[in-house]
């Protein structure tokens, strides 16, 4: 490429980019990163086309913007971002004028303000044919303009001008290099203001290569640039920053004020210690103690001197101050006087001499001791107060005299002068010279007293024999034999009489065969005991530590039934007998609990919550406290089951062919009570079991015996009781009427109940003894055993009175039993 004034010739490619700092600019060569493209300028057949490449920049002709490539015409106007072009147009190509970014300062091709812009020529060839030759510009918009770019001078004759080049040309050469650079520098340079707080005495600012203030700003190329700030009073800075490739970089520094160099005087003690703000700095005196601007807390202690403290405002600036500290004293004057003197006295206890005594003490809180052979030692805590100065005198006491005292048996209780001092053995200190009552008591034993009096630092003692108060004790046992053993010690066998201190004692009575019987016993003087152990077998001492009555899960009591022999059916010739009542011997031999009462509505809820018992006529059998009924005996079965399950105990019953049948053998869990252990309870009377009914031998029921057919049921009744009466037409609740003699309620009445067996008409062997019968293995039927609510029949009300069933009744329930063991 060859130049000619503000011309650029040969080009038939130009290329309009984007650089790294965001100015726009033309080049003759395509950039490497394709982004910074924005528009191509090429030739083609004689007409300048241009060709937009990027939306970075949007680039517009005469006003519109452009989208796609376009013909350029003699006049058009380009213009993206700050940058302005205008075209004029030949038949071999075109020329663009490069002008300053007002777009009122443009002005027409070949007038004299166009000098300073900027030419490119664009050559359908960028050959040196034509190149000198007059650009006529066509008159695409009728401008009838040309541009005479002046002669320019083909290669061949280059050497030939080169001998005419002048020095005149040189220089002016030189002066457009200049120019050039000046150029360069401020298109690339980056303004930069810098702030200073407070306003500095001097700024001074070297870039990497050149830099240029103007008004306040600094012209920098990109790079590293220092900086040298200078105020009085103030630290100076000099630092580098970084001067970035964009406009209006402001770079903000801060100054810092100088510290003030303060010298610090401590008297009367000259090597105090200092602190600054809780930081230990040395002992004074102190010289160039540096101190930034701002408050400061000051701290000097000396050892016996109060602590001062005070408060530095530091102005700054490098300053120099000096800061006398005056210490006061931290102690006060003390005479001690004793009488009688020359006692040693100690402080804190460290002793400092022989009263009378005048001595320094630190202020707070001192104990003070005084003490002097033959006399009580003196103590006391004096407060000190700082300079305030005190006279403390002091009257010493003789000392105690110390006596030990002690008794035979020890333990007894001691009183001097009527004022109880605890128990022997005892060491007490006695003022001297003064007489002193003693007394000693100990239960069992007789009063004593004594009198005593002790010299100052006298050591004495005093050994009292208690006399013992005996009593008088006659020990037996049932039976008699008994190994006795008081208080631990072997006294022999019963029976046996003994004379004991009145004294509470432990005798322990022994048998083989038997339990363990222990006893208290505290005898009297003068009055004669007597001590009787009734001993107990070890069968008898393991049933009294069996409970006779237990809860299940749902609060229902059951008692201990430890068994016994029963003689079950009837006589062959009792009246109202039936031919399945033959009598046979039961003996039981498993302890058993027993429902004390039958299970009632609100119990059989708990496990099937929408059972209903039903009702006669107008009256209801579903109360929560009467007896559940309508309830078959494989009902009664599951509820067993359900509240083993609940109360941790096992099943007594499983599920066998689709039915309930029970374990075997037999556990402890919730079952229904065998036929013979609910007839033993039944039979319990005063005559055994050769009674008729449950109340006696005749009829008819005794008033309260429980609920019967009677003249309340006879709206629901054929036949009733026509002389009893229980106020009830159905049911009632459980318990209502008395019990038997073994606590049980309704064994007769209310309603009749589901026995465990299976029912069979005959024992197993007539006349011979059964023992812990549970019933046939297997059977159609369970028995039923009791009345109910609906009988009066002599048959039905006799306590050896049997049926059977399988289906449920509304007069028929269930209590609950299970083994003890």
């Amino acid at each position: 490429m060859t130049t000619k004034g503000d011309k650029e010739a040969g080009f038939s490619e130009l290329f309009l980019v984007l650089d790294d700092s965001g100015r726009i600019g033309i080049v003759s060569s395509a950039p490497a990163d394709e982004k910074a493209l924005l528009a191509r300028f090429s030739v083609t057949a004689g007409q300048v086309q241009v060709n937009v490449d990027s939306a970075a920049v949007p680039v517009f002709r005469n006003g519109a913007k452009l989208t796609k490539a376009v013909v350029l015409k003699n006049g058009d106007r380009l213009r993206a971002g700050d940058m302005v072009l205008n075209f004029a147009a030949d038949g071999r190509g075109g020329v663009l004028y490069q002008q300053a970014t007002d777009e009122n300062a443009t002005h027409p091709p070949g007038s004299n303000e166009a000098q300073e812009e900027k030419i490119w020529l664009l050559l359908a060839n960028a050959g040196d044919e034509g190149i000198g030759d007059e650009i006529r510009l066509p008159a695409a918009d009728d401008t009838g303009k040309k541009i005479s770019p002046g002669q320019y001078v083909k290669s061949a004759d280059t050497a030939v001008r080169k001998k005419r080049i002048a020095v005149l040309p040189l220089v002016i050469a030189g002066v457009f290099v200049l120019l050039g650079l000046v150029a360069g520098f401020m298109f690339s340079a980056t303004a930069v203001r810098v702030v200073v707080d407070p306003a500095p005495d001097s700024i001074e600012v070297d870039g990497e290569w050149v830099s240029l203030e103007l008004g306040g700003r600094y012209l920098l190329l990109p790079g590293e640039a220092r900086i040298s700030i200078k105020k009085s009073e103030y630290f100076a800075i000099q630092e580098t920053f970084q001067v970035e490739r964009r406009a209006n970089q402001e770079v903000t520094f801060q100054l810092t004020r100088l510290p003030d160099l303060f010298e610090i005087l401590s008297e009367p003690d000259a090597s105090a210690s200092v602190q600054v703000d809780g930081i230990p700095i040395g002992r004074t005196p102190l010289t160039e103690l540096a101190l930034h601007p701002g408050d400061h807390e000051l701290l000097v202690t000396a050892d016996r001197f109060l602590d001062h403290r005070e408060t530095v405002q530091v102005d700054g600036g490098g300053n120099r101050k000096v800061i006398t500290v005056n210490l006061e004293p931290a102690w006060a004057n003390v005479e001690l006087i004793t009488t009688p003197a020359d006692a040693r006295v100690s402080v804190d206890d460290k002793e400092i001499g022989n009263t009378p005594l005048s001595v320094e003490m630190l202020q707070g809180s001192r104990q003070l001791k005084i003490s002097k052979a033959g006399f009580k030692t003196w103590q006391e805590n004096v407060r000190i107060v700082a300079g305030e100065h005190q006279r403390i005198p002091v009257t010493l006491a003789k000392s105690d005299g110390k006596v030990v005292i002690r008794t035979e048996p020890p333990g007894a209780s001691v009183t001097i002068n009527s004022r109880y001092r605890g128990r022997t053995p005892l060491n007490i200190a006695l003022a001297p010279d003064k007489e002193y009552r003693l007394s000693f008591s100990l239960s069992g034993y007789a009063k004593a007293a004594r009198s005593i009096s002790v010299r100052s630092d006298q050591d004495a003692s005093v050994l009292v024999n208690l006399r013992a108060l005996l009593g008088m004790v006659d020990i037996r046992s049932e039976p008699a034999g008994a190994t006795i053993k008081i208080d631990g010690t072997d006294r022999g066998q019963t029976n046996l009489q003994l004379q004991l201190s009145a004294l509470p004692h432990l005798v322990e009575f022994s048998k083989p065969g038997y339990a363990p019987y222990y006893a208290r016993v505290t005898p009297r003087p003068g009055f004669e005991q007597q001590l009787i152990a009734r001993l107990k077998t070890l069968e008898q001492e393991r049933w009294d530590a069996i409970p006779t009555t237990i809860k299940t899960g749902l609060g229902q009591p059951l008692k201990l039934v430890r068994g016994g022999n029963v003689n079950m059916g009837a006589p062959r010739r009792q009246k109202g007998r039936r031919a399945n009542e033959i009598q046979h011997p039961v003996k039981l031999t498993r302890a058993y609990y027993l429902g004390t009462h039958e299970v009632t509505n609100a119990d059989y809820r708990r496990f099937q919550p929408e059972h209903k018992s039903g009702a006669v006529k107008t009256t209801s059998l579903n109360q929560g406290t009467h007896p559940v009924v309508q309830i078959s005996w494989q009902d009664a079965a599951k509820f067993c089951n359900w509240l083993s399950e609940k109360d941790g105990l096992p099943a007594a019953y499983i599920k066998k062919d689709n039915k309930m049948v029970a374990v075997s053998p037999m556990n402890t869990g919730y079952r229904l009570p065998s036929e013979a252990e609910w007839a033993f309870m039944q039979r319990l009377s005063n005559d055994g079991d050769r009674i008729m009914y449950p109340w006696g031998d005749a009829l008819p029921p005794k008033d309260g015996s429980g609920n019967f057919a009677d003249v309340s049921a006879r709206s629901v009744l054929s036949a009733v009781i026509a002389t009893y009466d229980d106020k009830y037409l159905a049911t009632a609740p459980v318990g209502h009427f008395d019990a038997n003699v073994a606590g049980f309620y309704d064994l007769a009445g209310n309603v009749a109940e589901w026995a465990h067996d299976n029912y069979s008409a005959d024992p197993l062997v007539v006349g011979q003894l059964t023992v812990d019968p549970l019933g046939p293995a297997s059977g159609e039927y369970h028995v039923v055993r009791g009345s109910s609510w609906t009988s009066a029949s002599i048959s039905e009300l006799r306590v050896g009175y049997r049926d059977y069933g399988s289906d449920s009744r509304h007069d028929l329930g269930f209590r609950l039993a299970r083994y003890l063991e």
